[in-house]
Order: C-alpha cells, then structure tokens, then sequence
C-alpha cells in the first residue's frame, strides 16, 4: 500500500488527466493534472522529468479550452523548470549526452512558440515568452558544444579563483546528482533538504566568483530579452530564426499533434 502522496499515484493521476483530456472533460482534466503535479513537486522537486511533464500537460489543457492567461502562466512555469533541467543537464555528461538531451527537448520549444503563433499572436505577453525561449535554447545548444567552464577557467589566473572554481564544479555535479536522478529510498525531506543546501551553496560560489571575476561574472549572465536588448544600438533590430512544428493541443496523442517542421514569419 502507498500513501495518497505517492509518486505512483501521480503516475495514475496523470494517466487519467490524459483520459479526461482526450475525452473533453477538461474541468476533470485540469484537476487531475494539477493533483499530480502537487505531488512532484513535493516528491520529486522542479529538476524532474514527471514535473515538467505535468507542468505541460496543464499549459496543454488551458490552450486546447482557450484560457490564454493560465495557459501563459502554466507554459512559463514549464519553460523555467526546462531551463533549469537544462543547465543542470548541461553541466555533466559527454557532449554528444549534452546535446542528445538538448534535442529532445525540441517539443517543448514547439509549444511555446505555436502557443504564440497560433492561438495568441498579438499577445505580447506570449510574444516575449517565445522570444525568450528561442534565445535560451540557441544559448543552451552553444552550451553543450562548448566547455564554457574550461573556457572561463583558462582565463582565471589567481589562484583562489581557480579553487573556487574547483568547488563549483563539484557543487554543480553533486547537485545534478542529486536532483535529476530519480527519487528513491530516500525521505521526501531529506532530498529537498539536500537539494536546497547543494543549490545554496552552488549560489554562494557563483556570487563571490562574480564579485571579483569580470569573465565568470559575464558567463552567468541569464538570457533575457531584456539583458540582449540592452547590449544593443537603439537603431539596430534583431533576427532570429527557429523552425518548430506547429502543436495541436486538443490532438488525442502527441505523435498526432505535432505537424511538420517550419519557419516561422519573422
């Protein structure tokens, strides 16, 4: 017997949110999902797979019943917890794990633009969103073609810089450790209490590393629409290009949502 909290009833949970969806019983749906997502937070914490999945499935619900607001609100949570997994993903493994990884995440770069494109393409609030994740994932696949670290660290001379960075790296891999396996024996608490003092720690270092070191300090630098306008002429205009496959968020099965590949109008 397992508790109402268990990660095995999230997994039912989420099987039968799917059901509801697929059904048209969307007020079902939406309760369902957010009860799983309750208990991957709690169990297993924003670095999950099953919390982005539940996450998405909620966006899904409120862009396939036209509740733009929520399916905003729900499609930005997504992408965050996505960023995050991202960097952490990023930081250890092979570059051909890195960007295996970074591919697979192309379907979640789909509903975000095509949330944009197709249900609300003069929402700026929508507009900004995917701009933002089309900057990040560029910046994630540089990511994993590059060491960035090695990079930073050829460039770091004094010798505490380089110790501090030796201990970041390590944080960096315990953390990713910790947070992207999946939850075993261990006590709910006790992992999220592990998670959270690995992530302090990991911002600890970042911060007095920024505080005396211009080329770590420009690295860290978040990719934001705001951080990239800023650093531009006022008369100068950016293109980006990014081809995505349109996403139907009342198709049954994703393998029936998605269409072909193309280039959105820039």
């Amino acid at each position: 017997m397992v508790g109402t909290d268990h990660p095995d009833v999230a997994h039912i949970l989420t099987n039968l949110g799917n059901i509801y969806r697929s059904t048209g019983d969307y007020q079902r749906a939406l309760e369902t999902h957010s009860r799983a997502l309750r208990i991957w937070e709690n169990a297993a914490g924003p670095y999950q797979q099953a919390t982005l999945l539940s996450l998405g499935n909620i966006a899904r619900t409120y862009t396939a019943i036209g509740d733009l607001a929520n399916a905003v609100a729900f499609q930005q949570r997504t992408d965050r917890v996505l960023e995050r997994q991202l960097a952490l993903n990023l930081a250890v493994g092979s570059e051909r794990q890195k960007l295996a990884f970074v591919r697979g995440m192309a379907e979640r770069t789909d509903r975000t633009i095509s949330l944009h494109l197709n249900r609300a393409p003069g929402n700026a609030d929508v507009s900004a969103l995917a701009a933002l994740v089309v900057l990040q994932r560029k910046g994630r696949v540089l990511d994993a073609m590059t060491d960035a670290f090695a990079a930073v660290r050829q460039r770091v001379t004094d010798d505490g810089d380089q110790a501090l960075l030796d201990e970041l790296k390590t944080a960096t891999a315990l953390l990713a450790r910790v947070a992207l396996s999946v939850p075993g024996q261990q006590r709910q608490d006790e992992r999220q209490r592990s998670i959270r003092d690995l992530e302090a720690r990991k911002e600890e270092l970042e911060a007095e590393l920024s505080d005396h070191n211009a080329e770590f300090r420009a690295q860290m630098q978040p990719v934001t629409v705001d951080a990239v306008q800023a650093v531009m002429p006022e008369d100068a205009a950016l293109v980006e290009f990014a081809v995505f496959r349109p996403f139907d968020p009342r198709a049954e099965r994703n393998a029936d949502a998605t269409g072909r590949r193309t280039t959105p109008p820039t």
